[in-house]
């Protein structure tokens, strides 16, 4: 019996028609020959712009299982036993280009897809352990997370250059920092980063070998302007920059002056961590464009408790009143703001923001020395 006959004619006719379009529709099918998996994998990234979205990943894991192997299940492991320190959520891509990096010294598309099947399994397991060591030298030198790294395309040369070294020396962690800092504050992975970071690979051979005289081709290129005009964001690489930069002035909260605990502010983007130095709702009652409240040049790390005693008071009455008088030039040096008292006392706002952008970048000069 036909199965669509109890149904009324409309139904049967939408039916009908449907079924049609199933049974005459035309797939389209390319068939490759006498090609080599990284043409074939070129081919296809090239090709499959409307289709089934298989990765560089998904090739990858084909082009390289075996019974003993599984690399979506090896990479699954790893980021479990990253999610201790705090980088869990690495695109696994990220963890390709690590492994290209590593054993072809090249991170783009291509040379993940030359990647030969034996080398991948048999150095997947010290990958993991240059990854690990990668981020603790972020950790450790630079108090840098996840959250809070500038760039991912920072971790991939870094990778490498832990996969030829255990520990930095004294001579190579300066230079690496050097690199790191340079790298924030500059628009370097903005376009091409596969190119800029294989560049970096050659950098840090020359690390290696114990000549830092490459990095004289890096250099920061943010202006003061700019850092006023940022906004406070979490997508923002320079926003994460500047709160990792300030943390390596061991900051001081505003209201008790203790050491601002940096592992609690940048275990993630918690906004209660931060504050308007300007507060929030004293400039919108000043008229000041939300845009300009929220420049980056206009937060520092604060406890919820402290923010909550600081209100929306204006800097001429809560700088008297509420840090104690013997500390503040401590607590302003701590936390990269200007040391004139004027600047508070007259509540200047647009003055504060330059002087403090100026700040940032003269502490941001002394990270390169």
């Amino acid at each position: 019996m036909n199965a669509i006959t109890p149904l009324s004619e409309k139904y049967q006719t939408i039916i009908k028609s449907l079924h049609s379009q199933f049974n005459n529709y035309e797939v389209p099918i390319v068939t490759i020959t006498k090609r080599s998996k990284t043409e074939v994998g070129t081919i296809f990234e090239r090709i499959n712009n409307t289709g089934t979205d298989l990765t560089t990943l998904d090739l990858m894991v084909a082009w390289t299982w075996s019974e003993e192997f599984h690399l979506q299940e090896k990479i699954t492991e790893l980021l479990e036993l990253l999610e201790g320190k705090q980088f869990s959520k690495l695109p696994q891509k990220t963890i390709l280009q690590c492994l290209s990096a590593v054993l072809q010294k090249s991170t783009s598309t291509k040379a993940i897809l030359a990647l030969d099947p034996k080398q991948v399994h048999d150095q997947f397991e010290g990958l993991s352990a240059s990854m690990e060591r990668a981020i603790d030298f972020l950790s450790t030198q630079l108090n840098a997370t996840e959250d809070f790294l500038p760039h991912v395309q920072q971790l991939i040369p870094l990778t490498y250059f832990f996969s030829t070294v255990n520990a930095a020396s004294d001579k190579q962690i300066t230079w690496l920092k050097q690199w790191f800092w340079k790298t924030t504050f500059s628009r370097r992975y903005a376009a091409q980063t596969d190119e800029k970071m294989d560049s970096d690979i050659e950098l840090f051979d020359q690390f290696l070998s114990g000549n830092g005289e490459g990095l004289g081709k890096y250099a920061y290129t943010v202006t003061g302007p700019q850092l006023v005009k940022q906004t406070f964001t979490r997508s923002s690489p320079l926003v994460r920059g500047f709160l990792l930069l300030l943390a390596q002035n061991r900051p001081l909260d505003l209201v008790s002056c203790g050491v601002v605990d940096l592992g609690r502010a940048l275990s993630e983007f918690n906004s209660k961590e931060y504050h308007h130095i300007f507060p929030r709702a004293y400039l919108k009652k000043r008229a000041f464009p939300s845009d300009r409240i929220n420049s980056l040049c206009n937060f520092c790390f604060l406890t919820a408790d402290s923010n909550k005693k600081i209100s929306n008071r204006s800097p001429s009455d809560y700088f008297t009143e509420l840090i104690p008088q013997d500390r503040l030039a401590d607590v302003l040096d701590s936390n990269l703001m200007p040391l004139s008292k004027d600047v508070y006392e007259k509540n200047d706002f647009d003055e504060f923001l330059n002087r403090r952008s100026q700040r940032i970048l003269d502490f941001l000069d002394k990270q390169l020395l």
